[in-house]
């Protein structure tokens, strides 16, 4: 089922690389999300691997196994549909471009019939929560629906 969901929204003329890091990454980080307890010590990047190089297209992501793996892929070909690799440097500050990301790949989810989970939200929440603080730090504006996303604990 999420291969078929992959297949209708890979970005055309892009191809999918599986890591096995990122596959144990995402199970690791999923088991921290599900207990709220950090058990490594850094965020961890769970794909954001994109080449262009020799005009090869490739987005590597973590095998997909379940929804919140699922989210992670979707979240990456929202990048490309949204056209934010034609910016560089990016015209977005860091939070509002990956916002938009991840609100992308959440309306495909929703689209597909596929549960938004509680392990996707905090996720997104604890992502975000790191990009405001940088963002900010930076003397960057912080867009009014992320700051309020990001400002709920209730889940």
């Amino acid at each position: 089922m999420y291969e078929e969901i992959v297949k209708r929204h890979r970005p055309k003329g892009w191809r999918i690389r599986y890591s096995k890091t990122f596959d144990k990454r995402a199970a690791e980080y999923k088991v921290e999300l599900q207990t709220k307890k950090r058990l490594g010590n850094s965020f961890p990047d769970l794909a954001h691997s994109m080449t262009f190089t020799d005009n090869s297209k490739v987005i590597t992501i973590p095998r997909i196994i379940d929804e919140f793996t699922l989210q992670i892929a979707l979240h990456e070909f929202g990048h490309v549909a949204l056209g934010h690799l034609r910016d560089n440097p990016p015209k977005l500050a860091s939070h509002k471009e990956e916002w938009e990301a991840e609100r992308w790949s959440i309306n495909v989810m929703r689209t597909e019939g596929i549960a938004i989970t509680k392990e996707i939200t905090r996720s997104m929440r604890r992502y975000l929560r790191r990009l405001v603080k940088q963002d900010t730090a930076k003397g960057k504006p912080i867009h009014p629906p992320v700051k309020k996303f990001v400002e709920r604990t209730n889940v």
